[in-house]
């Protein structure tokens, strides 16, 4: 059960899903899967991630896309996470693509490395589209971002190196 505390995290990711399924202005789908190695505090163990995205109407000339997460980590900081998150895509080479979000999230349960439930998602990646398929390598990064807010909670993080799979529909 959330704490009144972490309350305005999950509305943020329920209101970000109704935002991200019901955009009107979308033009295209990806699903993906990333997995991959864990970075400094979380080095003895690897993270999944299923990601969804959908284009946005373009807004200032910029391609931004939203994006829902589920995913998680095993070992002894295990946990699970449920994000939203906006997104701004480009493009680079003949067929390279760029991708960062931020987004809010849920982790199921604390760890020594998150002390809240109500987590910071970052996604960066770098990849290349292949026909209907998009492969990317990247940095997942989750965080309570208690270096902006100062609530004194654990805030080490959990950063995973990952690689991509996606499939545009």
């Amino acid at each position: 059960m959330a704490s009144r505390a972490d309350t305005p995290w999950l509305r943020l990711a329920l209101a970000s899903l109704l935002v991200a399924l019901g955009s009107a202005g979308a033009r295209a789908d990806e699903l993906a899967l990333a997995a991959g190695p864990g970075l400094l505090f979380s080095k003895h163990y690897g993270g999944y991630f299923l990601d969804y995205y959908r284009d946005a109407a373009p807004a200032g000339g910029r391609n931004l896309y939203l994006g829902l997460s589920a995913g998680g980590w095993p070992g002894e900081a295990h946990a699970s996470i449920a994000a939203a998150a906006v997104g701004l895509r480009g493009t680079f080479a003949q067929h390279g693509f760029w991708r960062a979000s931020l987004g809010g999230g849920y982790i199921d349960h604390t760890t020594e490395h998150l002390g809240t439930h109500g987590e910071f998602m970052v996604q960066l990646l770098a990849g290349r589209e292949l026909g209907d398929y998009a492969l990317a390598a990247g940095l997942v990064h989750i965080s309570n971002g208690d270096y902006l807010f100062h609530d004194g909670k654990p805030n080490d993080g959990e950063n995973f190196l990952v690689a991509q799979l996606g499939l545009r529909f």
